[in-house]
């Protein structure tokens, strides 16, 4: 992938600090963080200080996309593949992911290997007031079985 010759301010030296994939590595650790951080903590505050911290991220997370929205009518993009691509590319991007996702039934197995990671943190957290932590192996078998009922 070729660099531009010339960058936008904001991006002038981008890339030569940190390695290609940094910001996807920053962004799960700092899931991870605040996940734990509200695990450990979350049921200790008020539910509705809870509230406003679910709210505030919830805005914050429209922000992000609503900034993601505006990048695409980006000169730089419009140049580098016309006036009206951007949208199409987006508006494709969606329609072919979508798709996808579906016939591969990202959605559920994502659903199963979470109620998985949640089944074995408990049984790691020895947490024996919960019962999802003695289903453990059941959280196991279940997806193999979906399977096989689902293709016979």
């Amino acid at each position: 992938m070729q660099r531009p010759d010339h960058l936008p301010a904001d991006l002038e030296g981008v890339g030569s600090r940190a390695f290609r994939g940094f910001g996807t590595v920053l962004n799960v650790t700092t899931v991870l963080v605040g996940s734990g951080i509200g695990v450990l903590v979350g049921h200790r505050l008020h539910q509705r200080t809870r509230d406003v911290v679910t709210d505030a991220l919830g805005l914050v997370t429209l922000l992000v996309a609503a900034l993601s929205a505006t990048a695409v009518t980006d000169e730089h993009l419009s140049a580098a593949v016309g006036d009206g691509a951007p949208v199409l590319i987006v508006l494709g991007a969606l329609v072919i992911g979508g798709i996808a996702g579906t016939a591969l039934r990202i959605e559920d197995r994502l659903e199963e290997a979470g109620v998985l990671l949640v089944g074995v943190a408990l049984r790691l957290l020895q947490i024996r007031r919960l019962p999802v932590a003695d289903l453990l192996p059941a959280l196991l078998v279940a997806p193999v079985l979906v399977q096989i009922v689902i293709s016979v």
